[in-house]
């Protein structure tokens, strides 16, 4: 998957995917308006890390003027 004009983004990814790959602990959240490419840019670090990775997905839906609900939550191995 070819990611265009996000190369400091997927930098900062695979950081955290290479000190999570040390043992430390990393959680990363990634947030931006809808249409950004936020899925696009977690399924091209998942995609160059398909055997090692467990894909944690969740999205968020606005409910009302009342603020944010959790949509749908996901946990798939990604490789063998």
């Amino acid at each position: 998957m070819r990611i265009f004009g996000r190369t400091a983004e997927l930098a900062a990814l695979e950081e955290e995917w290479a000190r999570a790959a040390r043992g430390e602990f990393r959680g990363v959240l990634l947030l931006g308006d809808a249409g950004i490419g936020k899925s696009r840019l977690a399924a091209a670090v998942l995609e160059r890390h398909f055997d090692e990775a467990l894909g944690l997905g969740a999205r968020a839906r606005r409910t009302s003027s009342a603020g944010w609900s959790s949509g749908r939550s996901t946990t798939t191995r990604c490789g063998g």
